[in-house]
């Protein structure tokens, strides 16, 4: 029987695991982690799909823009829509400039705002475009997530891996998605926190999400409105800062007075694993005449939730091939 690792319990952790149970039927995996749930980062994400990451050739980034937007489209529309927090939802992105996003094609309608309906939203000196894509409750989607991969006979330590070595005899393959976390495990000086900071308000009233190419965002979730945000690169900080706090609010209530009258619920700050590109490759560590098989998935920043079960599955795919037997790793 396979047995495998994965350390991390975040968004891609979890997706990274089940894709393992799915392409590896019989093997035993396991999910190593110290924070869970509500202490992981993923769980303050808004979150929409939009499905890109810089730095990452176009045929990876096709493979892996697909299979996480048509994943999150079939969850959405599914009867598992209410318990997984995923649903469809349309939104506006407005620029200073005008652009494309590479996303543009993966998205379930995609249209150009034109100028009057700008001005009648009182976003006329934007540009400004319209589309439709799936939002997902992230206080849900992990608890959700987490059930789905027990449920197919999945185990859960917790402890926090300081070293690769510590799992070598106990395990076949380790699957390194520890997020931040893989600085300390790999060395990596590409990967860097980046900062960000998010308001949550009850506002009802909201039904769509508006995100703008400076970062400021809002975007409903199922019983708040989650309002950012910061990317700050380098930033170690977890503190709440009021101040930045502040500027957000002003920002986004600015941008669209019908959040004036929200009432505020929470704060929250944490540090996204930024990366370019993101790391999804396989690798043998050698210890004296001893060595193990680790595949890496980690450094998504921005778009973790988005590309999580694309680069998930395309993990599970190298923990798979690893086991073969003309495998050369």
């Amino acid at each position: 029987m396979a047995r495998v690792a994965v350390i991390g319990a975040g968004v891609v952790g979890i997706s990274t695991a089940i894709n393992i149970q799915e392409h590896m039927p019989g093997s035993q995996v396991t999910i190593i982690a110290d924070n869970f749930n509500q202490a992981t980062t993923s769980v303050g994400a808004g979150a929409w799909i939009v499905p890109w990451a810089p730095g990452v050739d176009d045929a990876t980034q096709r493979k892996w823009g697909r299979t996480s937007m048509d994943y999150f489209i079939k969850l959405a529309v599914s009867e598992e829509s209410a318990d997984s927090g995923a649903s469809i939802c349309m939104g506006i992105h407005y620029s200073v400039e005008p652009e494309t996003p590479p996303y543009k094609h993966l998205m379930l309608s995609f249209d150009p705002l034109s100028k009057e309906s700008a001005e009648k939203l009182n976003l006329g000196k934007f540009y400004c475009f319209t589309y439709t894509t799936v939002v997902v409750d992230m206080r849900t989607y992990l608890y959700w997530l987490m059930a789905r991969f027990k449920a197919r006979g999945g185990a859960v330590q917790q402890r926090k891996v300081k070293s690769f070595q510590e799992l070598e005899a106990e395990y076949d393959v380790v699957v390194n998605c520890a997020g931040l976390g893989a600085k300390a495990l790999t060395g990596d000086e590409k990967l860097q926190p980046m900062r960000g900071q998010m308001l949550r308000v009850s506002a009802p009233w909201v039904k769509h999400f508006l995100h703008s190419s400076n970062s400021f965002y809002f975007i409903p979730n199922v019983d708040n409105v989650g309002i950012g945000g910061i990317k700050t690169v380098g930033d170690y900080d977890t503190s709440v800062s009021h101040d930045t706090s502040k500027h957000i609010w002003e920002n986004i209530t600015k941008l669209w007075p019908p959040l004036k009258k929200a009432r505020p619920l929470w704060e929250w700050t944490g540090l996204r694993p930024h990366r370019v590109p993101p790391r999804v490759e396989p690798e043998v560590i050698r210890y004296g005449n001893k060595s193990l098989k680790v595949v890496h998935n980690y450094g998504h920043g921005t778009t973790g939730i988005s590309l999580s079960w694309g680069t998930a599955v395309h993990a599970a795919e190298l923990v798979k091939e690893m086991f073969a037997p003309t495998s050369r790793l």
